[in-house]
């Protein structure tokens, strides 16, 4: 990522594409990440609880961010689509096989 922000022409057309396996390719998981970020910039604040709005600390948006930040927030993105996959699949392992809860 910090190859192909680059100013520099040369140096940035001359990034290497990373090889992992078969799972992921960080390409990938990089072009999610800045999506879902350009997407939240898009949307804007929103409402979370009954704090309203303004109580919330603000994260800094995907355009007014310097490319230092931008690299911040994309592994804080990646970090949190990582955790929220984790998280479903515990959720999906907590069920019974029949998909139903027992009854309490």
């Amino acid at each position: 990522m910090t190859l192909k922000d680059s100013r520099d022409q040369t140096i940035s057309n001359a990034a290497l594409p990373l090889l992992t396996g078969r799972k992921w390719t960080p390409s990938d998981t990089m072009q999610q990440a800045t999506s879902a970020l350009r997407h939240k910039d898009i949307v804007g604040h929103v409402q979370q609880g009954r704090g309203g709005f303004g109580l919330a600390a603000r994260e800094p948006t995907w355009r007014k961010a310097s490319t230092s930040e931008r690299r911040k927030l994309v592994v804080e993105e990646v970090r949190r689509e990582e955790e929220t996959a984790r998280s479903a699949k515990a959720v999906c392992y907590a069920l019974p096989p029949d998909g139903r809860r027992p009854p309490a």
